[in-house]
């Protein structure tokens, strides 16, 4: 975008409010990323906040080579990423068994449509938070698989083999769930 370059020029030449219109365009963005991450909204806010942080201390270090949202993607994806491990490590905790059961409501008035989306949704939730953003920054952000990668820091082939376990893996919850 050749915004984003302007406002990126602006930025390193001193105007600090070139830099508020990076956030404008990408603070939802980075948050529905984070949220999918870390599963909280405060936690997810106070993440982007700091990824925004971080990407204007450094955004003399971004050189282009990719889009500025992929940039900003990878920022905020280690944020969580890291977050949830240093929380994972101080309380204890570990992830939970591949085999839960996935709970919702048969008695929606809204239709099957409407059940098959909160199912998807709870499906989602019971990935690993990596394969989580793959899927979230895949089908929701509309990132190619390059870009992916270049935000999750895998290979390209790794991404793809990632995505599609993950979508058998949501399938296959699914699955469980609609046969109960």
């Amino acid at each position: 975008m050749e915004n984003e370059q302007l406002y990126v020029k602006q930025t390193l030449e001193g105007d600090a409010n070139a830099f508020a219109h990076v956030v404008h365009l990408y603070k939802d963005k980075m948050y529905g990323l984070a949220l999918r991450i870390v599963r909280s909204p405060h936690d997810a806010e106070d993440l982007v906040q700091d990824a925004f942080v971080k990407a204007y201390e450094n955004l003399h270090r971004f050189k282009g080579k990719s889009q500025l949202s992929t940039w900003l993607y990878r920022i905020t994806y280690n944020a969580a990423i890291s977050f949830l491990r240093k929380k994972g490590a101080a309380s204890g905790q570990t992830r939970p068994a591949d085999g839960r059961q996935l709970h919702y409501s048969s008695a929606s008035t809204d239709g099957q449509l409407e059940m098959q989306l909160q199912r998807l949704e709870q499906a989602l939730e019971m990935l690993r938070e990596d394969d989580r953003a793959i899927v979230t920054l895949h089908y929701r952000h509309c990132c190619g698989v390059a870009e992916i990668a270049k935000i999750v820091g895998l290979s390209a082939s790794n991404v793809k083999v990632r995505l599609h376990r993950a979508r058998k893996k949501l399938q296959d919850l699914m699955n469980i769930n609609g046969h109960e």
